[in-house]
């Protein structure tokens, strides 16, 4: 939000590929220019602003969810979409849930989809499950109206593809070699991803 009060969207293209229970990739491309690309293979977590040639990394052992939850917890990192990368979705969704409603058969860009909404601590939040043999989110909205800007959250998910082999090299670091070199501090990160392979637009005001 403006200082003036009003209400702007910025939008991110991301791509995700998530292979259970250890690794994770995430490639992002925002419309002011930002460009991120994360990688995860059980060890380590770099960060690549490709936009500014820089790296952040930060070491860590285990599994993906062990890893959100570390970096959500101790960086105070904001990933909307994080729910949908755990192993057991199911319980991660419903968690926190403190209302769900279900609003009826809806279309999402041609794809007839169950549309649930949710009410939780500061958030209320409406997803469309994809009405066929492969239930997959094809639309995710968040409100956080715990917060006094009632910032809104929006991603469309367009490509999934689930199963098949993705190769372990992909989710190792590769890059610029003059890239600058940093550590992980303990600010706020600000993330906006979202698909096993998936492709997702993303808008946040």
């Amino acid at each position: 939000m403006l200082q003036s009060g009003i209400k702007i969207k910025a939008g991110r293209a991301s791509t995700v590929l998530l292979k259970r229970p250890k690794d994770l990739y995430i490639e992002a491309e925002g419309d002011n220019g930002s460009a991120t690309t994360i990688w995860f293979d059980s060890s380590k977590l770099p960060l690549w602003r490709r936009d500014a040639n820089q790296v952040m990394s930060l070491d860590f052992e285990g599994a993906t969810d062990a890893m959100l939850d570390h970096v959500i917890d101790k960086y105070d990192a904001q990933i909307p979409l994080a729910d949908l990368f755990y192993s057991d979705v199911e319980k991660t969704l419903g968690e926190d849930v403190l209302s769900a409603e279900y609003v009826g058969l809806r279309t999402v860009d041609g794809v007839p989809c169950h549309q649930l909404s949710l009410e939780s601590p500061g958030a209320d939040w409406q997803i469309w499950i994809e009405a066929d043999s492969t239930p997959v989110p094809r639309r995710f909205v968040i409100d956080f109206v715990g917060d006094d800007n009632k910032p809104q959250f929006m991603a469309q998910m367009d490509a999934w593809s689930i199963g098949g082999d993705i190769e372990d090299l992909q989710f190792r670091c590769r890059g610029s070699r003059d890239r600058q070199a940093g550590r992980v501090q303990a600010q706020a990160l600000m993330l906006f991803p979202a698909q096993l392979t998936l492709s997702a637009a993303c808008l946040a005001a």
